[in-house]
Parts: C-alpha cells; structure tokens; sequence
C-alpha cells in the first residue's frame, strides 16, 4: 500500500485512466453509429470532418484531464452535494491490488507496445532509407518523355 502524495497522484492517474478508456468507448461509439448512416458522410465538408477528427481525437484526453482535475479540486473545495456523487473515499491511501491500478498499468502497457512498435518501424525505415541512397548514389533521375512529378526519400 501507497500512502501521501504518491498515493493521490496514482489515485488521480487511475481516475483519469478509467475515464480516458470511458471517452474511447464513447468515441468508438459514435463512429460505429455514423458507419449505419451513410448518409452522415456527405452532410460534412471536409473542413467539418476535420474538426469532427479533431473531436474524436480529443475526447478521451479532454475527459481524462477533466475527471483528475475535478477530483484534485473536490479535496479542497467543501461542497454538501459532492460527497453524495463521488465515492473518493481515500485519495491518499493507494492499494497496488485492488482494482484501480489495473486500468493505469493496461494504459502504460498500452503506451509502451505502441512506443517500441513506432520505434521498430522507425528504425525499419531508416535502414531502408540508408540501403537506398547506397543503391542510388544519392541522387537519381528519371527520365521521362512526360512531364512528371516524382520524389523518393525521407528528406528533401
């Protein structure tokens, strides 16, 4: 068991975790819903879709940000009807099995399979891109009788 200052921050993070994957729900959600109207998809501009993506994208992080950040203010903020809605029984104790560190350490997981992922092929394309410019001396021209626009490369 955790206590103090650590404790609320994992308490804090846990909170934020739950409500992240609760805002991925919703968002997946929502798109699994416009996918049975197709008729959804030509009211939008592409200006529109870009901030619905947008939207989408900043859903869970907004939520997660929101939920913590009420909480932390809720331990300093005496409010009569708040104790009836939230069950923040002990924000400075945090119990490494109960259930609330589950959802941070699947997060952190999570993070981590997609950061080596990234990294590998990140690596994988830098390599190719080295075997490449060995194999094409650096520069290259393709002659065409047509006018073309082509490039090849990483960097310019």
């Amino acid at each position: 068991m955790i206590f103090g200052e650590l404790a609320l921050l994992l308490n804090l993070f846990a909170a934020a975790t739950v409500a992240f994957f609760f805002g991925v729900g919703i968002v997946s959600a929502a798109g699994f819903c416009r996918g049975l109207v197709p008729s959804l998809n030509t009211r939008f501009s592409a200006n529109g879709r870009r901030r619905l993506l947008w939207l989408a994208v900043l859903t869970p992080w907004l939520l997660a940000l929101s939920v913590s950040a009420f909480l932390y203010v809720s331990l300093s903020v005496d409010v009569p009807w708040l104790g009836y809605v939230m069950h923040w029984h002990h924000p400075d104790a945090f119990h490494v099995y109960s259930w609330h560190a589950y959802p941070s350490i699947g997060l952190c997981l999570m993070c981590l399979a997609i950061a080596m992922s990234t990294y590998r092929r990140a690596a994988d394309h830098v390599r190719a891109y080295r075997l490449l410019t060995l194999a094409l001396n650096d520069d290259c021209l393709l002659e065409s009788r047509e006018p073309q626009a082509f490039s090849a490369g990483l960097w310019a």
